[in-house]
């Protein structure tokens, strides 16, 4: 089995300066969109940048990449028409972004939260957690997408032994919380679909 060298490639999508303290853990999508539109004339720059850096890491080894998100990237039937629009937008630009990472070989991974939520996603799944998991499964599997879930993280603490608590809690909440679904990600697991946690 080859061997995941991975790293994260979101970078690119930085490119409006900002006087805010900036989480570099995740794209701002917002910074990208004006009045809910994707501002399309930010793309050309992403994708040079992009390109870039794909180069400069598989020249160093890398031979995977981690990108945000599933949120932006599948749609749902009761999403209104401007929500499907700017996904739209987005799937095109993440179709040319997947293309240069495939030319230098790269494995692609998609992030994810556990579940992304918005007012549609409620109201499709009545607040269901199971039926927000149903859900989370059959985005990934109609985009066939392989997945980094982030399940949590810990900031500011060194203490190992509360560390190791917590992911441990984490540990157990994520399997209760997807035992039920379990098939249906060996399921997908056969079909292509590739999962990591982190």
């Amino acid at each position: 089995m080859e061997k995941l060298y991975i790293i994260d490639a979101i970078g690119a999508f930085f490119q409006r300066k900002s006087n805010k303290v900036t989480n570099w853990s995740k794209i701002n999508f917002h910074e990208l969109e004006t009045d809910n539109k994707v501002d399309n004339s930010l793309f050309k720059k992403i994708e040079v940048d992009f390109r870039k850096f794909i180069q400069q890491v598989s020249e160093i080894g890398y031979n995977a990449i981690s990108i945000d998100d599933i949120a932006h990237l599948v749609d749902f039937d009761n999403y209104p028409y401007w929500l499907k629009d700017k996904i739209s937008t987005y799937q095109g630009w993440y179709e040319r972004l997947f293309a240069v990472a495939r030319e230098y070989g790269f494995n692609i991974f998609v992030n994810t939260d556990v579940m992304f939520y918005n007012e549609f996603i409620d109201a499709k799944t009545g607040g269901s957690r199971s039926q927000a998991v149903k859900l989370l499964v059959s985005a990934v599997a109609k985009y066939v997408l392989k997945t980094v879930f982030r399940i949590g993280c810990e900031y500011g603490t060194t203490d190992k032994i509360l560390m190791s608590k917590s992911i441990s809690r984490l540990c157990r909440f994520f399997i209760s919380m997807y035992r039920d679904e379990l098939p249906e990600f060996i399921n997908s697991k056969a079909m292509g679909i590739e999962l990591l946690f982190t």
